[in-house]
């Protein structure tokens, strides 16, 4: 394991289907700014079911493209984020769907949504958790990993 970074921790839980497969992401040693812009991503992914008619993105299939001006569109909100943040989500404008290598679902599954089921992939479309809960926790120091110390081989 690795050490945990100064700065904030951001917990994101999420399921699929019916409430099935609860899995726990979690990004570290973010700046204020980051944990903002993540939130408001995050809480893109509530229910189709729980929302008004198009409010909600999990559960559901969608473009790429849609994603990707989705993304955007929050870095436009959130100017102020980390340059690493920048840098990993400041996705190219003239993306488009048959470009598309899977690129936005890896960091939105990898970031805060968690790996959908094999069952829930469609070509040409991308499969969205849905985000249940988050949590935000801040460390002002690195915390140390000291697994080692109680498993010696």
């Amino acid at each position: 394991m690795e050490n945990i970074p100064a700065g904030y921790q951001v917990h994101f839980t999420t399921w699929e289907n019916d409430g099935d497969s609860y899995a726990t992401s979690i990004i570290s040693g973010l700046i204020k700014e980051d944990v903002a812009f993540y939130i408001d991503l995050a809480l893109k992914f509530k229910s189709t079911n729980r929302l008004p008619m198009g409010e909600g993105l999990g559960n559901e299939h969608h473009k790429a493209s849609k994603l990707i001006r989705m993304v955007l569109a929050l870095l436009e909100k959130h100017p102020n984020v980390s340059a690493t943040t920048k840098e990993l989500w400041d996705l190219s404008p003239e993306y488009n769907d048959e470009d598309d290598d899977g690129y936005i679902s890896e960091l939105l599954n990898d970031h805060i949504l968690s790996q959908p089921g094999d069952c829930y992939w469609e070509t040409g479309k991308h499969f969205c958790r849905v985000v249940e809960s988050v949590e935000v926790y801040f460390y002002p120091e690195e915390v140390k990993c000291v697994t080692d110390e109680f498993l010696k081989s």
